[in-house]
């Protein structure tokens, strides 16, 4: 049996002597000369078959550009820790990003995982590889006055309705794209989320028009979790989808039959689905144009959450109406918003507590005291006032309230 990435000759005895014990007891195939690069391409042709093609693409991507160049020609069982260590260093050399490292080492560790489980190596080697310290900033939405002021400022522009309700309903980019009238169930009040638009490579065949969309396919949203996600809808969302249905059958009547119909809410010119990152250079531009401080279209979405937080709803509702893929996601993305939220209910139970028999003479205040607090001050001016805006807090004005938070009450 042979191998090679061995620090001394007696390591390389030994681990030959433990090779044989354990293919001898059908405890390891005898693939010795398989290397990570052929590995790899049969783990990607294999995962194709189950995954999602935007998942597949990264993978794909990850392993030719950064895995195989630098790792590709090692023998699978010959792979240590210490290799994919220098690679996530030399990664970050070359002013790699500690998230995309970080991703491009998940890749790696779930191809050599797959590996364990069908006994071609003992251990995994990426479990322990070094990996740069990866620390996730706080988001900083937009507050709901600056969200009523970018809204006015682009109220005129055809793309707005996409941003209007991005903020209204907090779906996702590819998801907003992806959304077909048959998805909105406006006697229910409520739209159902089934697909979305992804950026893959190439020509992807469209099994609504059979013709071909240049890198734009459709798939189901990112999370199983997120898919036919029901999102209840506010009066201000129906309002918006119902005139983007008269705008757009106006536009169809004038295309008449060069108009390729796909059902989609926001479709390019012909019918056609909107490439995604024209969305979001559009979104740049008009935030941009508008002034206000930065943020990336996908802050409409920490928005939506934020405002569904000031709102009172749980972290556990928020969660699910945002199609996580768990709970541990949101709560590491949106702990930090929480924090009146959990003095409220903190209140609420020290409240119930002072209504007991034994805490009457504690709570008790004597009649007439002007020391006695207040119900807002007692309550941390959190108490919910109207459409569900805490007060104590800014108070948007009538065109945010209307806008934004109609849905929220």
């Amino acid at each position: 049996m042979r191998g090679s990435g061995f620090a001394t000759q007696a390591e390389a005895k030994k681990a030959m002597l433990e090779a044989e014990r354990k293919a001898a007891n059908g405890g390891m195939r005898d693939d010795q000369r398989l290397t990570l690069q052929e590995y790899l391409d049969g783990w990607l042709d294999e995962k194709a078959k189950n995954s999602k093609p935007t998942t597949i693409k990264d993978y794909r991507r990850h392993v030719s550009v950064d895995i195989a160049p630098r790792l590709g020609a090692v023998r699978l069982q010959a792979l240590r820790t210490r290799h994919i260590s220098e690679m996530t260093r030399a990664l970050i050399d070359e002013g790699r990003g500690a998230p995309t490292v970080r991703r491009i080492h998940a890749t790696l560790s779930s191809a050599l995982g797959d590996a364990v489980r069908q006994e071609l190596v003992e251990r995994n080697p990426a479990t322990n590889a070094w990996l740069p310290r990866h620390l996730k900033a706080k988001i900083n939405p937009w507050e709901p006055e600056e969200i009523g002021e970018f809204l006015v400022s682009i109220s005129e522009d055809p793309w707005s309705p996409i941003f209007e309700l991005a903020v209204l309903t907090g779906l996702r980019r590819g998801e907003l794209l992806g959304l077909r009238w048959t998805d909105i169930k406006a006697n229910e009040g409520c739209l159902v989320v089934r697909q979305q638009v992804v950026d893959l490579k190439g020509d992807i065949r469209c099994s609504t028009c059979l013709g071909a969309h240049r890198n734009l396919g459709f798939s189901t949203p990112k999370t199983s979790s997120g898919t036919a996600r029901r999102i209840d809808l506010g009066i201000q969302a129906l309002d918006l989808l119902e005139r983007q249905r008269l705008l757009q059958s106006a536009h169809i009547a004038s295309w008449g039959s060069a108009y390729t119909n796909h059902d989609l809410i926001f479709a390019r010119d012909d019918g056609a689905p909107i490439h995604p990152e024209r969305v979001t250079k559009r979104f740049a531009q008009m935030v941009s144009n508008s002034g206000l401080r930065h943020q990336r279209l996908h802050d409409l979405r920490h928005a939506h959450a934020s405002l569904l937080l000031a709102a009172g709803y749980d972290l556990a509702i928020v969660s699910k109406l945002l199609g996580h893929s768990s709970f541990s996601l949101t709560a590491d993305t949106y702990a930090h918003l929480v924090g009146g939220v959990s003095r409220r209910a903190a209140d609420a139970v020290g409240n119930l507590l002072a209504r007991g028999p034994r805490d009457q003479s504690v709570t008790s205040t004597p009649p007439g005291d002007a020391s006695a607090p207040s119900d807002e001050s007692r309550t941390g001016h959190m108490t919910c006032g109207d459409a569900g805006t805490p007060s104590g807090t800014r108070t948007p004005n009538p065109l945010i309230k209307s806008q934004l938070l109609c849905q929220l009450s």
